[in-house]
């Protein structure tokens, strides 16, 4: 008798751990370490001296279909295109070159390995964000497998030349079993169906006050350039409503600052102003609160002018407070 309710509570605690195991499936989230079946790169960039390295893993053991949104900032114009990555298959590309299809590329060239598929080139003057979403012959689907980075690359030749990166955001989506994805072209991020982005981030810079950079001293300069995009994007009628952004920081003596507001629709980058505060500490806290849900990347530049001008950069992944997570929706378009 006694092995029998053994037996019986042994199978209640499976049950039960597949329970939990189903309740956590059905909650979706926003990360940057961990994958996840839609993808937001918001800084892509390709001038004379920069150009984007985009590099997506497919972390799964079985085939994974991406559809990819390229959105250029002012226009707000999209180019999309299709990748088909096998089981653990990693893919990069330059924005600047794209990717052709070439069996005959050779080993340990830029274009071997498998190709996924024809990548466009982006113009020589591009600025804007990268988005993709897992697909199954056009229809979205969460398998969850999805992992990008973006490195932004001096191509200008020079001898000192600078690379800086960052991890895209992976929202993870829910399966239709789990109460999530039901297959059609709009994508909520809504916690349920896939994760939410949030609409208060925070982020910790140097303000270029006393003394310059802390490690380098008064002969040098600081600042910090943000970049963002929505969350609520429409690819279907190509519009995309406005963004108000409000910017506040408080220095190492909680004193408050506030920096000019902005608007924007598609895309926006911009110069972090902290002038309010460079004359009191090196250091201050920005808080960014936007009217809709947003995902954000930061990247600093610092000048060394003891010597010959040296200006090195390094991009950053911005903090969102997680009690500002709001619902938005991605617009495919209509899925046959």
């Amino acid at each position: 008798m006694r092995a029998m309710h053994g037996v019986r509570a042994f199978r209640l605690l499976g049950v039960m751990a597949a329970v939990m195991a189903f309740a956590t499936a059905a909650h979706a989230d926003n990360s940057v370490e961990r994958p996840g079946s839609i993808l937001i790169f918001p800084k892509v960039v390709r001038n004379a001296t920069r150009d984007t390295v985009i590099q997506i893993t497919n972390t799964g053991n079985m085939l994974n279909e991406v559809s990819c949104f390229y959105v250029t900032a002012g226009s707000c114009a999209v180019t999309d295109f299709t990748l088909t990555l096998t089981r653990q298959q990693p893919i990069h590309w330059r924005a600047g070159t794209g990717r052709t299809v070439d069996l005959l590329d050779d080993f340990a060239s830029d274009g071997s390995g498998l190709d996924p598929g024809p990548i466009p080139a982006v113009s020589s003057t591009f600025e804007g964000g990268l988005i993709c979403v897992e697909t199954d012959d056009g229809v979205p689907v969460a398998q969850n497998k999805l992992k990008g980075e973006a490195g932004i690359q001096d191509i200008s030749g020079s001898t000192t030349t600078n690379d800086s990166k960052y991890n895209a955001i992976a929202l993870s989506g829910s399966s239709a079993l789990a109460g999530g994805n039901d297959g059609d072209g709009n994508l909520e991020l809504d916690g349920t169906e896939y994760g939410q982005c949030a609409t208060v981030h925070r982020l910790d810079v140097i303000t270029g006050g006393p003394g310059g950079d802390p490690v380098l001293g008064a002969a040098s300069a600081t600042s910090t350039n943000v970049t963002v995009i929505p969350c609520d994007l429409d690819f279907l009628r190509r519009t995309t409503p406005t963004v108000n952004l409000l910017q506040n920081a408080w220095n190492e003596f909680e004193v408050l600052g506030s920096g000019p507001d902005r608007s924007f629709t598609c895309w926006d980058s911009f110069t972090v102003d902290t002038t309010v505060l460079n004359a009191q500490t090196p250091f201050a806290t920005v808080e960014f609160t936007t009217s809709r849900p947003v995902a954000m990347v930061a990247e600093q530049f610092t000048t060394d002018t003891s010597g010959a001008p040296l200006t090195s950069s390094a991009a950053r992944n911005v903090h969102y407070q997680p009690g500002s997570v709001a619902d938005s929706t991605i617009r495919l378009s209509p899925v046959q």
